[in-house]
Order: structure tokens, then C-alpha cells, then sequence
């Protein structure tokens, strides 16, 4: 299933228009981040900082503007 994501793996969702990059809580998921960010850049470009900085019993979803 496309939806369903490992503890500890990174995913990418393809939708028909763009990619979702989605990081998994690490802990007893309890919370989730959706980051929306500016035109022209991607998911990609801001999961890992984002991560970085992520609690571990938060989920982040990173879509592409």
C-alpha cells in the first residue's frame, strides 16, 4: 500500500501532479508537520533540514509547491 510507510524509511508519494516526501515518527506517532513552502522549489529540497530539526514522535510531510 502506498500510504502505508516503515518506521525509520523515507518515502516518496507520487500523486499526477507532484511528489510528497514523507518522514515517519520514530517514536509513538503522536503528531504530524505538513510544510508547505514557496513556489518552484520541492518536497525534497526542504525534507531534510526539516527533519533535522523534528521531533521523534513526528510525522513530516513535505509536499512540492
Amino acid at each position: 500500500d502506498a500510504n502505508t510507510i516503515d518506521a525509520g524509511v523515507v518515502s516518496t508519494m507520487e500523486t499526477s501532479l507532484e511528489s510528497v516526501i514523507v518522514i515517519p515518527a520514530v517514536m509513538n506517532h503522536s503528531s504530524t508537520i505538513i510544510f508547505l513552502h514557496g513556489l518552484g522549489d520541492t518536497g525534497e529540497g526542504w525534507a531534510d533540514e526539516i527533519a533535522a530539526i523534528k521531533p521523534p514522535h513526528t510525522k513530516l510531510i513535505c509536499p512540492t509547491a
